[in-house]
């Protein structure tokens, strides 16, 4: 028992407490082009990792499909001007944001260290032990910073926030990650751009311009290539 429920708490601290607190609480404290090019820095944080803990390398094609679809998402981010990178200006909240994104790197990689029990059983476990974990913060914020206030705006989104950034996200990345490594599941961050991009468009009117046409089709590319499973060595 005591051999299953340690990776269940490092992985509850790591990739609940820990990552949803600090993303949630930078927000406040950056802008969010700085915010989406620290997001984009996971699928590199993760193979970094990987290789640190475990020793996994990364093959040719990943390396190449991790830099394309990098290009890519900076280039959406950007909206395909580079000298957007000379205007940007460091924000209180960059450092924790990164922190945020160097700790979702680790719960990322060291899912292989959960025990062997149904993706469910595993949620209800990380919530329940990530929710505890974050309690004393809950109540110290309720009693000497804020209190929330439950009008119908604030009720939807946090049922929103429960439903899909929370319950869904995470069992899909889990069984992501089950099923084709950490490595080459952390190449799918970068599809946010292009996610965005799309809300944009269809519920904004926004236009669809060169540079999303650009940048989508970097990340499409990069992720063919970095997701392509290595040809078996023959006997």
């Amino acid at each position: 028992m005591r051999a299953k429920i340690w990776p269940l708490i490092l992985l509850a601290v790591f990739g609940i407490t820990a990552f949803n607190t600090l993303v949630y609480w930078s927000q406040y404290k950056t802008t969010a082009v700085n915010l989406f090019l620290l997001n984009a820095t996971v699928p590199l944080l993760i193979p970094a990792f990987s290789f640190l803990l475990f020793r996994d390398r990364v093959n040719r094609w990943q390396g190449l499909g991790i830099a394309l679809a990098m290009v890519g998402a900076v280039t959406i981010i950007l909206q395909g001007n580079l000298a957007t990178l000379l205007d940007l200006t460091v924000n209180q909240g960059d450092a924790v944001i990164l922190l945020a994104m160097v700790l979702y790197a680790i719960y990322s990689t060291c899912l292989r260290l959960k025990p062997s029990i149904h993706p469910m059983s595993m949620l209800v476990a990380l919530f329940a032990l990530g929710n505890l974990f974050i309690l004393p913060f809950f109540i110290w914020e309720h009693l000497f910073v804020a209190q929330i206030e439950f009008t119908p705006k604030t009720i939807i989104a946090l049922i929103y926030i429960g439903i899909f950034p929370s319950f869904l996200a995470y069992l899909f990345f889990n069984r992501g990650v089950e099923l084709i490594g950490a490595n080459r599941a952390s190449l799918y961050f970068h599809l946010m751009p292009i996610m965005g991009t799309a809300f944009s468009v269809m519920l904004f009117g926004e236009p669809f311009a060169g540079y999303h046409f650009a940048g989508t089709a970097l990340i499409v590319v990069g992720l063919i290539l970095g997701t392509r499973r290595p040809k078996a060595s023959a006997d």
